[in-house]
């Protein structure tokens, strides 16, 4: 963005121009409102994703040079969480306490290419002295990027005066023909056997985000084929498949949720994953969204397993560092051990 840069390493000033927006927004409230109501009118006819979100138009407004510093910092968030992800799926026993409802697939945990996080995002707060603090890691490929892509095309095309920010404008590239590329390159990377990429469903039915990543996933020229990991059945050829006659797998692109204690597979969703967790003992397909990311990699005990002194001594002195300026301290709480203000 067209917008002078503040000094570098402090992000307070990042939120100057969202403040500025925001009174503007509180003193015209009749006209903010007729705003958001046009565009979530808006949204909502163009994808249906919308329909489940309540949008409140407000610019964050950063400038080139503080979205470069994220994207740095970002990468080197990234491979910390590499090395400790690395580490569960080898076996480090110390790391058990952390991930304790992973722990029946930790010998499913195959690396299938070069890292175990494919695509990512990544939430941040900024603390009082503007230092970016890296609150949640969500490792598995997003496919809400390419919603928010939309969003963000439509406000800058028809924000009111009081909600623009000078030199506002796209992102660049645009994140729908990075998930595409990134997608295709990905399978080809795995195997350059014929198939298709199978969007798997476990029993918490995330359905939301398909109507925006299945033409997405279309438009890499593989076909694809969508239903419930319960479907998934082994030929006779060896290859996978979601129903008898349909295209074999060469790639999953999981839409589960497996991380946290509210969406652990039950008994019942571990017996419709069956042949799922069987393929990965083959490596049959390539697992976009695979077993690590949507455990470990995902889940907020990650940051208290950052202090281990195991996972210290694997870490550079720089990435020591990182994790001491960058990602807050955490910790395993005991539930029987936890009082508030002397109660438990």
């Amino acid at each position: 963005m067209d917008m002078p840069n503040p000094r570098p390493g402090d992000f307070r000033a990042l939120f100057d121009a969202t403040e500025a927006a925001t009174e503007q927004a509180l003193a015209r409230p009749a006209d903010y409102l007729r705003y958001r109501q046009e565009l979530q009118d808006g949204l909502e006819k163009e994808l249906g994703f919308f329909a489940k979100c309540d949008v409140q138009p407000v610019p964050l407004a950063v400038p080139a040079l503080q979205r470069a510093e994220l994207g740095r910092l970002a990468t080197k968030m990234r491979e910390i969480v590499e090395t400790v992800v690395q580490m569960y799926a080898g076996g480090l026993p110390e790391l058990a306490a952390f991930f304790p409802a992973y722990e029946g697939y930790r010998p499913l945990m195959v690396r299938q290419l070069r890292d175990w996080q494919l695509f990512g995002r990544f939430d941040f707060m900024v603390d009082r002295h503007g230092v970016p603090q890296f609150i949640e890691n969500n490792a598995a490929m997003p496919g809400g990027f390419l919603s928010m892509h939309r969003l963000q095309r439509r406000f800058l095309d028809s924000a009111p005066p009081m909600l623009q920010v000078p030199g506002m404008a796209m992102e660049d590239p645009a994140p729908d023909r990075v998930f595409v590329d990134g997608i295709r390159s990905m399978v080809r990377g795995f195997t350059a056997a014929d198939g298709a990429i199978g969007v798997l469903l476990d029993e918490n039915r995330k359905t939301n985000e398909l109507d925006v990543i299945l033409p997405a996933l279309a438009r890499t020229g593989l076909p694809v084929v969508v239903g419930p990991v319960g479907a998934l059945v082994r030929g006779s050829d060896g290859r996978y498949r979601l129903s008898a006659g349909g295209p074999p797998l060469v790639a999953s692109y999981n839409k589960m949720r497996l991380f946290g204690a509210r969406h652990s597979w039950t008994a019942a969703g571990r017996a419709q994953g069956r042949s799922f967790l069987q393929a990965m003992r083959e490596n049959a397909f390539l697992s976009i969204n695979n077993l690590a990311c949507v455990t470990v990699a995902e889940d907020k005990g990650l940051f208290a397993a950052l202090r281990l002194p195991e996972v210290q001594a694997a870490l550079t002195p720089r990435q020591r560092a990182f994790v001491d300026r960058h990602m807050p301290q955490s910790h395993l709480l005991d539930a029987a051990a936890c009082l508030d203000d002397g109660r438990p």
